[in-house]
């Protein structure tokens, strides 16, 4: 499976698909800003290239589902997007780009001024500390983890002749092979020739060895005889 793109840099420089986003989202925000502060930046890119953002989150989702464009959004909605087409329908026909985009935060909103706001920021931080709180998130998207895998080789039904590239691998193996054998065989070589040495030079120093008794077992043989005489 070939992916169009993988991060912010390589959408930017492919015409495969086109890119957009929600119209005044977080991230169309960003984009917009850079265009004004950073020209140069990759968020001004995006937003000069980008097609043009969609104001009806329908039509977004359906074109997005459809393979029509590729939708730029946080990640929390995201993968409660991917959890609820899962859910009805048992399939991913989108894919998720691992590459982060930016930072955004997710909050609750409560009324201005509220008595008990500084009790629930710290149980909030305590829920986070411990990872409760991503544990329930996660625990209400659950099935988008059927799609944040990424696609695998499919079997196309249509077959082609081999090329010299298809053999690389299987030539490199061959070849791999044939140098241990090599280097094996020479290595029994030496020390077979290293054993038959050291076994010829224990033969030679034990007749050196023979040759002197039986010359002094001759002379005491002979002055033995000598004294009796």
């Amino acid at each position: 499976v070939t992916i169009p793109f993988d991060s912010l840099e390589s959408m930017l420089n492919q015409d495969v698909i086109p890119f957009t986003t929600a119209n005044n989202n977080p991230l169309h925000q960003a984009w917009m800003k850079a265009s004004r502060t950073d020209p140069t930046s990759l968020f001004a890119k995006a937003n000069r290239k980008m097609a043009p953002p969609f104001t009806v989150w329908s039509d977004l989702y359906a074109k997005t589902m459809g393979g029509q464009v590729a939708n730029c959004i946080d990640w929390s909605t995201g993968k409660f997007l991917l959890h609820s087409h899962f859910s009805g329908t048992a399939e991913c026909p989108v894919y998720a780009v691992p590459t982060e985009f930016g930072n955004t935060f997710t909050v609750i909103g409560i009324r201005k001024n509220w008595k008990h706001k500084e009790l629930l920021d710290q149980t909030m931080q305590r829920l986070r500390e411990f990872g409760i709180l991503e544990y329930l998130m996660n625990r209400e998207i659950r099935n988008a983890t059927n799609c944040l895998t990424k696609p695998g080789s499919e079997t196309l039904g249509v077959l082609r002749p081999l090329q010299i590239e298809d053999f690389i691998g299987v030539f490199g193996i061959f070849a791999g092979g044939l140098i241990m054998a090599v280097m094996v065989l020479f290595g029994e070589m030496i020390l077979n020739c290293l054993l038959q040495q050291k076994s010829g030079n224990e033969i030679v120093n034990l007749d050196e060895f023979d040759n002197s008794k039986a010359n002094e077992t001759y002379n005491l043989d002979y002055n033995q005889e000598e004294y009796t005489i």
